[in-house]
């Protein structure tokens, strides 16, 4: 297993994902332009490169670039640990070795039931989980992507979409060829207030380009599946009949 992570512009604050899920098993990525900035914060060995642009196609570079995996775990520069959720209260988990065994009890079922995408529900707060029900096989799993590369076939991620939605996209390719995901709905993954920080995406998202992946997304799924938020620009309801 393998944990990627593509990140750009926190080489200041990257030793902080160090601190939440250790160094045996973390991938940074990041631009060929930024390896010297990051290799003053992370060992060579946690550092790899890359010279390809958006987060659609790095996220597919990371996948290519780690086939011989049993499975990846992709989180982004950003958390600050794993939410257990427990009717009304919360518990904030930073142990990596406790990390890596909720993601290995994740993946484990998602292996057994051959789906190749695995992860955790994001809930606002406790009262939104059901503990009497907390395993979806339907959902939006962001934040954290499992994959498990020998089930993928011919879904990879979309390098079109270059500032956002890409996740939804292979989320919906799941879906349509693999029938179901699997998501442990116990967990989730918190993190700093990504699209107020410098650095990563945020560099990206303009109204333009974020139109551009929110017509993509559409185009290529339809309104039927896709239907834009009335609360949120540039988010969306996914209503997937399959």
């Amino acid at each position: 297993m393998k944990y990627l992570i593509p990140s750009s512009g926190r080489s200041d604050t990257i030793k902080k994902v160090f601190n939440i899920l250790g160094k045996k098993n973390v991938l940074v990525y990041v631009h060929e332009s930024e390896k010297n900035d990051y290799l003053k914060e992370v060992d060579e060995n946690n550092l790899k490169t890359h010279k390809v642009f958006g987060i659609g196609a790095i996220r597919k570079f990371m996948l290519d670039d780690n086939r011989d995996e049993n499975y990846l775990f992709m989180l982004d520069d950003d958390i600050t640990g794993f939410e257990y959720k427990y009717t009304t209260k919360l518990s904030m988990i930073v142990d990596p070795d406790h990390i890596e065994r909720i993601v290995y009890n994740a993946y484990q079922p998602a292996y057994d039931l051959e789906t190749p995408l695995f992860g955790f529900i994001s809930s606002l707060g406790p009262m939104f989980y059901n503990q009497l029900n907390p395993v979806y096989f339907s959902g939006f799993v962001n934040i954290g992507l499992g994959i498990i590369p020998e089930f993928l076939g011919d879904i990879n991620f979309d390098p079109r979409f270059t500032c956002l939605h890409e996740d939804h996209d292979i989320y919906l390719q799941t879906k349509y060829h693999k029938r179901f995901i699997f998501m442990d709905g116990r967990y989730s993954i918190r993190q700093r207030k990504a699209w107020l920080t410098m650095g990563g995406c945020s560099k990206l998202r303009n109204n333009e380009n974020m139109k551009i992946c929110k017509d993509l997304l559409v185009n290529k799924w339809g309104r039927n599946i896709c239907t834009p938020s009335t609360k949120k620009e540039g988010q969306f309801i996914l209503k997937v009949p399959f």
